[in-house]
């Protein structure tokens, strides 16, 4: 199913479509299938830095509440919460069916996380499922 639009689930704007994700123009978080926020772990620094969804990457919108849970901006049911890789610190918005909502500045918190444990990039020829990305999000093996 392709989809054409998208709506924020933090702040109901239109949100625009990357080849990476989809970036909210306002509150600045970002929507991913589980494939596209596999295909971001794998890139550089610098390849993210001047992709379009940069301007997610650095924690710069203090005003926008995060305490609330968000729908599935595909499918409208409340997405669930839950501590990436358990003990990273960062809680992610996540759908089973369509993927995951990152706040503006959490997409960095994970890279950062996973560079500094012993988690692990995923591999360049690890193919994307949801099944591998179930494994990252709480640790452990498939």
């Amino acid at each position: 199913m392709s989809i054409s639009e998208l709506d924020c689930p933090r702040c109901a704007k239109l949100m625009n479509r990357t080849k990476l994700g989809w970036l909210c123009p306002d509150c600045e978080g970002c929507w991913f299938a589980f494939e596209q926020f596999d295909r971001v772990l794998r890139l550089s620094d610098l390849e993210l830095k001047s992709s379009e969804i940069e301007p997610t990457l650095e924690f710069d919108k203090p005003g926008v509440s995060v305490e609330h849970h968000v729908k599935c901006p595909q499918c409208e049911l409340r997405m669930k919460r839950h501590v990436y890789l358990l003990d990273s610190g960062v809680t992610v918005d996540m759908c089973r069916e369509h993927g995951m909502w990152l706040d503006d500045g959490e997409l960095t918190k994970i890279r950062d996380f996973l560079k500094e444990s012993d988690a692990q990039f995923p591999e360049a020829d690890e193919e994307p499922s949801p099944k591998t990305f179930f494994r990252r999000l709480f640790g452990g093996k498939v």
